[in-house]
């Protein structure tokens, strides 16, 4: 399988130093809230830019992971975890390879990031 996104170990983001200022709430204008925002020529608003290198950063780590998950499926090298059942399942529940690149890596990589003290000291 061809690796269309990068693989985030491979090719670290340049940025990584302001992805958590980037991510911070209030960080960027509430388009949602206020939706002529979107409307704003990205000349004028730099927070635009700044959207779009975190959330090409973000696919870039997913889809990476995602890959990595798929490349061991087709070499039969299957360790029974969460992200495999969602991608032999996935398409069952209406889910494109997208929705689980994006929407279900990042709620993988979420929840092992508030759970990391688990982690500490075991085996990968």
């Amino acid at each position: 399988m061809g690796r269309t996104h990068g693989s985030y170990h491979e090719h670290p983001p340049r940025t990584a130093s302001e992805r958590p200022r980037l991510q911070q709430p209030g960080a960027h204008p509430p388009v949602d809230i206020i939706p002529i925002m979107k409307y704003i020529p990205e000349r004028w608003a730099s927070w635009k830019t700044e959207v779009k290198i975190t959330r090409n950063l973000q696919r870039q780590l997913y889809f990476g992971l995602l890959e990595q998950v798929e490349e061991r499926l087709q070499k039969g090298s299957s360790n029974g975890c969460f992200m495999e059942t969602v991608i032999e399942k996935g398409p069952g529940f209406g889910l494109d390879r997208e929705a689980v690149g994006y929407d279900s890596m990042k709620r993988v990589c979420l929840a092992h990031a508030q759970h990391s003290q688990l982690h500490r000291g075991q085996p990968d």
